[in-house]
């Protein structure tokens, strides 16, 4: 819900939420979401210039894709 309305969100607050959906939908088996949020987070992330936050993107990106 955040996500659908979230167009005042900074690239960081978007990369945060879009990584952790991305897990819970993995945890789910709900794969397809979960590789789209987790590559839609990545961009999120690259956006924000944040290596941390990029990084834990990743680490979600990479359980996914395994």
């Amino acid at each position: 819900m955040v996500l659908a309305h979230g167009g005042d969100l900074s690239a960081d607050a978007r990369a945060r939420l879009q990584t952790q959906r991305a897990y819970s939908l993995y945890v789910v088996n709900e794969y397809d979401g979960a590789l789209a949020a987790a590559e839609e987070a990545v961009a999120e992330a690259e956006r924000a210039a944040d290596p941390v936050r990029l990084a834990e993107a990743l680490m979600v990106l990479s359980r996914i894709v395994y």
